[in-house]
């Protein structure tokens, strides 16, 4: 079935007859939904078919029925979420989805790549998020469609079990790449709020480098993991405190330079995928829906927007998604 909004009523249909669903949505709509085979996640923000959306009335819906052989949903919270890898099927996949500013977020941002057997089978998905609006005033959920519980805390995973002639794949895009005139910048702690930092082993204050190299905080500090460039993205900068908030941590032991402005933001999504490449899972940062006018574009993939991504980590402004291939 295809990717994309569906109504409550046609939603409640898909889960009544057993099928096996990522669903993502307000959690007015999702309050809405029967019981069955299906996780979720609330968020408000989506591109469809024809555009990008906002809709606190319909769900997106992703089918992982016919992918696999088996299935299972697992609820973790974060005295075990390290689990959620080992708990596996031996050739899989597993979907997670977890509210952002949880317990589970802050672990998992900091920790998922040291967890046991992180990397036995993929693991994608997204950071569950609120309407804007609502900044302050609601909390984002993830849900056990199985039991009709809604989360705040913990996280909520799907694994699908591949048979022996296939095998997911994770890809992910990320158009910005470090700037080739930036310094190399560094920082003494880990964590989503920073204030000192070293520019090419100097100390300095970063708001004060940011504010003197008028760096515009749409574009993240970029940091090369073996070639892979991965973001972390701005939230927004405290003059009173000097200090610096993260939408995921940034780390002592690893180098970032500043990403290289790009004119055109929401064009450079525009026919990003070849278009033999069918995901069976995607999303993409509501950071990259907001400064790129998603809902004024038309692109060649449907996916919910997240206050995160996950391919593996905790990734930021990064559009991620899942393939099978046969082996």
């Amino acid at each position: 079935m295809e990717r994309k909004l569906y109504t409550i009523e046609d939603a409640e249909r898909l889960i009544l007859t057993g099928n096996k669903l990522v669903i993502s949505g307000d959690e007015t709509a999702l309050d809405k939904l029967p019981k069955g085979n299906w996780i979720g996640g609330t968020i408000s923000y989506f591109m469809d078919v024809s555009q990008g959306k906002e809709s606190r009335d319909l769900v997106f819906i992703e089918d992982q029925s016919n992918n696999g052989t088996d299935f299972a949903i697992d609820v973790y919270n974060p005295s075990n979420q390290d689990q959620i890898a080992s708990n596996g099927f031996e050739n899989g996949y597993i979907i997670v989805i977890i509210p952002t500013n949880s317990k589970s977020h802050i672990d998992f941002s900091h920790n998922s790549l040291s967890y046991p057997n992180i990397f036995q089978n993929p693991i994608v998905g997204c950071i569950s998020g609120i309407h804007l609006d609502e900044l302050g005033k609601r909390t984002a959920k993830v849900y056990n469609g199985q039991t009709g519980d809604k989360f705040e805390e913990g996280l909520v995973t799907m694994n699908i079990k591949l048979p022996d002639n296939k095998i997911g794949r994770i890809e992910i895009v990320n158009i910005f790449n470090q700037d080739k005139n930036s310094d190399i910048i560094t920082f003494p702690k880990d964590g989503f709020k920073q204030d000192k930092c070293f520019i090419n082993g100097v100390e300095n204050n970063l708001v004060d480098y940011l504010s003197e190299k008028q760096h515009d905080i749409r574009f993240p500090l970029i940091t090369n993991q073996n070639g892979a460039m991965i973001n972390r993205s701005f939230m927004n900068i405290d003059e009173q405190k000097k200090e610096v908030n993260f939408y995921a941590p940034l780390f002592k032991n690893e180098t970032y330079m500043l990403a290289e402005k790009i004119e055109n933001y929401g064009t450079k999504f525009v026919n990003i995928l070849p278009s033999e490449v069918k995901p069976i899972y995607a999303c993409n940062c509501i950071l990259n829906y907001l400064y790129g006018d998603f809902s004024k574009q038309q692109f060649n993939l449907t996916y919910a927007t997240t206050f995160g991504e996950i391919g593996y980590q905790l990734l930021n402004q990064t559009l991620v998604y899942l393939v099978i291939d046969e082996v």
